[in-house]
């Protein structure tokens, strides 16, 4: 059957028929995402990234497709050597991004980019969503402005993962600097994860990390070790341009890291606070560094004397829980918000930065460090579940028989065999029946590991009575035995006296006292493990020499 259309419908139609093909026709095809591989080493820059692609040029043909794009990076050296101009095209100098891209290396230690002389290592533009993994960025020169490694730009993204940031230099942010608008909150955005930060510094403010004038910054797992600034916030500065009316909140937010052996005002000239981190608060805003699981230990504040020192901190700190901060320094630095388990006042006992596996260096605890096992008992949001180099948290570090989260980035592993050693000392010897005798039980721990839960089991002699306990941090049960125990003993340790006291009991001749020792750890020498002691019970006969007179 023929259908029939009349004339007017038939005309529409041809009209909307051509209208859509020629819609169809101006609207291009989606460009596809690239994966662009880098072939050479050398920094070269001829607009076309094909079988001979250097990084530069894969940039560059990332920036020209709308993405999101990705670029593997093999193992090498990649020094960027085209010396810098003023330019934000990628011709020279600096990598700068404008697209969505991800670029991925080979590790940690198998790939390295080296920046330009005087310049950074990568530039995120305003457009840009740059992720960046498996690389070790390394700086040379002053960078201009900020971010020795990265400068992340108002509406840009960064995210970092399993790397190392090094070497940088900057007038803010010798490593990275998160730079808002002015204007906006979170104008800048920083996501780091299990990164480490070592050897960078900043003329001016923070020698890792600069967040400023808005910007906005979440770290986890991350390790700032020997970085410095010339005046505030060795490892993190959160600030502003003290010049702006109306200047957004800048923010840093912590959760298992650790800051340790970072400077503030490394050139002596008494500008500047916060060996570790530092927070402009001023009548205008209160910037903020959110702080969970985080240890701040063994900084330092190089002012020179009789200026207030500051350091591990200055500002004020909001913590969420569960954080080491060593010295906290009136006035200048000021911990507020949820203070649960905060430890202050002591040393995180922190090791040197070393390769402990995973994919970054990182800093482990030396054995007896506080931190070890006191992190926010809630694993996930809280703790994190892993740790930088991946390993599971919780972990009994301690050798308590309790697994619980470590504070900072490192999760330290069981403890190893801990050789225990006991002494019995007696007192007094001779002693009278019905007399007190007490005995001193010395512990010491000569390693290689920690040694969980020490128990000491006291035999006392046949027939003593009145047996009382006493010593910091030992808890006995008195029957038939003795039953004491206490927590951690650290490696080159030794316990506080265990006093055990009791009655004499009647008769004449020796009375013996034992005690073994012993811990949730393996002991691979058992045979310092127990002591007696024996005590003359009575009077002795005093020796009367016989003289003989002539």
């Amino acid at each position: 059957m023929r259908s029939i259309v009349p004339l007017r419908a038939r005309l529409l139609l041809g009209v909307l028929g051509a209208t859509l093909v020629v819609v169809y026709a101006v609207i291009p095809a989606a460009a596809a995402p690239l994966t662009l591989v880098v072939t050479r080493t050398a920094d070269t820059a001829d607009g076309v990234c094909d079988a001979d692609c250097s990084l530069r040029e894969a940039v560059s043909a990332a920036n020209a497709n709308p993405g999101p794009d990705t670029i593997i990076v093999p193992a090498g050296t990649y020094t960027l050597t085209l010396a810098p101009t003023p330019e934000d095209e990628n011709a020279d100098g600096d990598l700068d991004v404008r697209a969505a891209l991800t670029i991925t290396g080979a590790g940690a230690p198998a790939t390295t980019i080296v920046a330009a002389s005087g310049d950074r290592v990568f530039h995120a533009l305003a457009t840009a969503v740059l992720t960046i993994s498996g690389i070790t960025l390394r700086g040379t020169g002053e960078a201009p402005g900020g971010g020795g490694g990265i400068l992340v730009e108002p509406g840009a993204t960064l995210t970092l993962q399993d790397s190392v940031v090094r070497d940088g230099r900057a007038t803010r942010g010798g490593g990275i600097e998160v730079l808002g608008d002015g204007v906006n909150p979170a104008s800048a955005s920083a996501t780091i994860e299990r990164v480490t930060f070592t050897g960078n510094r900043a003329a001016s403010l923070g020698g890792a990390l600069s967040v400023f004038n808005g910007g906005s910054a979440t770290l986890t797992n991350v390790t700032m070790t020997g970085n410095s600034a010339g005046n505030s916030g060795g490892g993190i500065s959160v600030s502003r341009d003290q010049a702006l009316a109306s200047p957004p909140v800048s923010v840093a937010t912590l959760n298992n890291v650790t800051i340790t052996g970072n400077t503030a005002d490394d050139d002596r000239n008494d500008i500047g606070e916060g060996g570790g981190v530092s927070v402009r608060v001023d009548s205008l805003v209160i910037n903020q560094l959110n702080l969970r699981n985080t240890i701040i230990s063994d900084n330092a504040d190089r002012s020179p004397s009789p200026a207030n020192v500051n350091p591990d901190c200055f500002g004020i700190l909001n913590s969420l829980g569960y954080n080491l901060i060593h010295r906290v320094t009136e006035p200048g630095c000021t911990i507020l918000g949820t203070l649960t388990g905060n430890l202050t006042g002591n040393s995180a006992r922190p090791a040197a930065l070393l390769d402990n596996g995973g994919p970054t260096p990182t800093v482990a605890l030396l054995s007896g460090s506080p931190a070890i096992d006191t992190g926010d008992p809630a694993v996930g949001s809280s703790c994190a579940v892993t740790d930088q180099r991946g390993i599971t948290r919780p972990i009994d570090g301690n050798g308590d028989g309790l697994a619980a989260c470590d504070m900072g980035a490192f999760e330290n592993p069981p403890p190893g065999p801990a050789d225990l050693a006991l002494a019995l000392i007696d007192s007094p010897d001779p002693v009278e029946p019905g007399a007190t005798l007490t005995y001193s039980a010395i512990v010491t721990n000569a390693g290689p590991g920690a040694a969980g839960s020490v128990q000491i089991q006291f035999t006392p002699p046949p027939g003593a009575t009145g047996i009382q306990t006493g010593g910091a941090g030992w808890t006995c049960t008195v029957a038939t035995t003795v039953s004491c125990i206490r927590g951690a003993l650290g490696v080159a340790s030794v316990a506080p006296v265990l006093t055990i006291t009791l009655v004499v009991p009647p008769g004449s001749g020796t009375i013996t006292a034992s005690a073994i020792v012993s811990s949730s750890q393996p002991d691979p020498q058992s045979s310092n493990n127990t002591a007696t002691a024996s005590t003359f019970r009575g009077r002795r006969s005093a020796w009367i020499p016989l003289v003989t007179r002539p």
